[in-house]
């Protein structure tokens, strides 16, 4: 693929690269009802605007500074059985009543980072009977 490429841009060929396709995500979900929740800590950094008292040319004023914060919050996530799409790395489907079988106990699944199918070259370094979830959309609380 990279010989093609080099040799289309000797050329003078316009040639677009692939663009990579989006790693899969290990993500550890609980069975929560018809849903399957997950957990995460996410870093933001936001604005805080404060008023604070300062020594200008030996007055005290008082000024607005808006410094930013960096803070970690937890995110859920849920994702509808009946959304979504579920497989083993093997290519066996699952349908919802197995997969709230397979995960009465909280565990570690593969899901798409894009919604797409995940690049079998992801796929390759995963056990056989490894969950595969492909949703459709994820609701964030």
């Amino acid at each position: 693929m990279f010989a093609l490429l080099l040799t289309a841009l000797a050329v003078g060929a316009d040639v677009e690269p692939p663009s990579p396709k989006e790693p899969p995500r290990l993500i550890l979900v609980t069975l929560k009802g018809n849903q399957l929740a997950h957990r995460a800590n996410v870093t933001e950094v936001v604005p805080v605007t404060a008023t604070e008292k300062v020594e200008v040319n030996g007055k005290v004023q008082e000024r607005t500074v808006t410094r930013t914060v960096t803070r970690i919050r937890t995110v859920e996530t849920a994702y509808d059985l009946d959304k979504a799409s579920f497989s083993t790395v093997g290519g066996k489907k699952l349908d919802a009543d197995a997969v709230k079988k397979r995960l009465a106990k909280p565990q570690v699944i593969v899901t798409s980072g894009d919604g797409k199918p995940i690049d079998e070259a992801y796929l390759r370094v995963l056990d056989k009977d490894t969950i595969v979830m492909t949703p459709d959309v994820a609701k964030k609380k």
